[in-house]
């Protein structure tokens, strides 16, 4: 997948998200707006009748460079022993790996040089092929250097994917929350760029630049750190790569590339889609799994736990709440939050916002109708304006911190709490 021509993604794009023309490209809002009421007190919508129940914990991930999806760790099409070997000889730019002694068939021989191929861990690595009783790896780079540059590579993707690991995925959060919060994290800091559609997984985790393929390997290799199930997805024309996410039994479509598309990466619209969802906010009417060397069953998405993020344009999670925060529901423009455990949804602000994000028990918000920035307190229902007189464009949250640019300006701010 790594050499597909992604010309159809752009028109997918373009059509799926209706007014933006790129990734990173900001929804225009309807102006101008009426002046807001008074904040209301928060009223609850009645709750679901189905109770979604508590998602399982996940552990505290330990990263590993050898990590699998979960199809490939078992049975006899993959020898998970060449893979490390071959994984260790690529880190350190060595150029081949002797079998002798290992007992593998010529299936799992390609197997894993398939698999090494697709995912493209490693930055220069460009064949693996048979040659008698051993593998013999070829690299990119052929100058006196190469080899310690490769090693170097290596150790900055290891460095770079763990770092992703303990930021997006704490002690205490549900395989839910990580998974949610490693689609924020790649959705807000990888740029869609076509100079870098040949980097990939590496790209994506290192360069932060990557083309469909590269965001959808990198979300799957760091599904894989958690043993999170998942597969790619790919659209029928092969134009666009996504990812399906198994976690307690349920899947669910997840587009890393369309999530940083929108609002700079402030929406969760992307996540959690049902196969409904999906083809239409996708533009595909289907799509095929795969591992990255075995065509799959694509697995049913029937889920409408997130159906509310369908319409959505800017939205939020709040971890320590397991909570999510959305600027619509059933049509109605406002501020939201959906909890997800009962799923029962409250309302915060009947109006409609230019941009919205939650941090430390804080909602921060844009009104469009003066373009100033407000906060929304949750424990006292306190609604307040900040940054007196500084009108703002944008909002975002990264981590613990939340950045805005100022109207006119593109170097952005920052508040942390």
């Amino acid at each position: 997948m790594k050499k597909r021509a992604f010309a159809a993604l752009a028109l997918c794009l373009c059509l799926a998200l209706a007014g933006c023309a790129a990734p990173h490209t900001q929804i225009p809002l309807q102006t101008p707006m009426p002046t807001p009421e008074p904040t209301p007190e928060a009223t609850a919508t009645p709750a679901p009748q189905q109770v979604l129940g508590s998602d399982s914990m996940a552990m505290q991930p330990v990263y590993s460079p050898y990590a699998l999806p979960l199809s490939l760790r078992t049975g006899d099409s993959f020898n998970t022993a060449l893979y490390k070997l071959v994984m260790d000889a690529a880190a350190a730019g060595e150029t081949g790996v002797s079998l002798s002694g290992l007992n593998v068939s010529a299936e799992q021989v390609d197997s894993v040089r398939a698999f090494v191929l697709e995912r493209g861990q490693n930055a220069y690595l460009s064949d693996v092929s048979l040659d008698g009783e051993s593998l013999t790896l070829k690299y990119t780079l052929e100058d006196e250097n190469a080899q310690a540059t490769i090693a170097q590579s290596a150790q900055s993707f290891d460095a770079a994917a763990q770092a992703i690991l303990e930021e997006t995925c704490p002690s205490g959060y549900t395989l839910l929350q990580c998974a949610m919060s490693l689609y924020q994290y790649l959705s807000q800091h990888v740029e869609y760029s076509y100079e870098d559609m040949d980097d990939g997984l590496y790209g994506a985790i290192v360069n932060r630049r990557a083309v469909a393929d590269g965001h959808a390997a990198a979300y799957a290799f760091l599904l894989d750190q958690l043993g999170i199930e998942n597969v790619l997805a790919v659209a029928p024309d092969q134009s666009h790569v996504w990812n399906i996410v198994t976690i307690d039994g349920v899947s669910y479509h997840v587009d890393v590339t369309f999530g940083a598309s929108l609002s700079q990466g402030q929406s969760l619209r992307y996540f959690g889609m049902n196969d409904q969802t999906a083809a239409e906010a996708l533009g595909y009417t289907g799509w095929t799994a795969s591992n990255g060397v075995q065509e799959l069953s694509a697995p049913v998405c029937d889920s409408a736990r997130f159906q509310a993020l369908a319409n959505t344009t800017y939205s939020d999670a709040d971890y320590n709440g397991n909570a999510l925060f959305m600027d619509e529901y059933e049509g109605v423009k406002g501020v939201y939050r959906m909890d997800l455990v009962s799923g029962e949804v409250q309302s915060f602000l009947t109006e409609e916002i230019g941009g919205l994000a939650v941090l430390d028990g804080m909602i921060y918000f844009l009104r469009p109708a003066d373009g100033f920035l407000y906060t929304y307190d949750l424990a006292t229902a306190e609604t307040n304006a900040i940054l007196e007189g500084t009108k703002v464009d944008t909002i975002q949250r990264k981590g613990n911190t939340l950045y805005y640019a100022v109207e006119g300006e593109t170097e952005m701010g920052e508040i942390s709490p």
